[in-house]
């Protein structure tokens, strides 16, 4: 097992929290699509949950890696969802 073979779960857990902390919701069409709830509230939120789950133990990494995995699955969703966005320009 390689230093980094957690990453794939780590991205997962990172995005359920930043869905459970309503930093941002999933598409209700695609769900596979997290759009950013836009709410700093909601991402300092996602922090503090992050880290409550960190502490809970076996999360195979640093808390500072779990932050910065949340701050990531934040960062990187969309402002929309790019499929209904295309279907409705069309």
């Amino acid at each position: 097992m390689g230093w980094n073979d957690h990453i794939p779960d780590l991205s997962g857990e990172a995005e359920a929290v930043a869905v459970k902390a309503k930093a941002v919701v999933r598409c209700e069409l695609h769900e596979d699509i997290v759009i950013d709830n836009g709410d700093p509230d909601a991402r300092s939120y996602a922090f503090a949950i992050g880290t409550n789950r960190w502490k809970q133990g076996d999360m195979g990494c640093t808390r500072e890696e779990f932050i910065d995995a949340i701050a990531e699955a934040i960062d990187q969703s969309a402002d929309e969802c790019p499929i209904c966005a295309k279907y409705r320009d069309d």
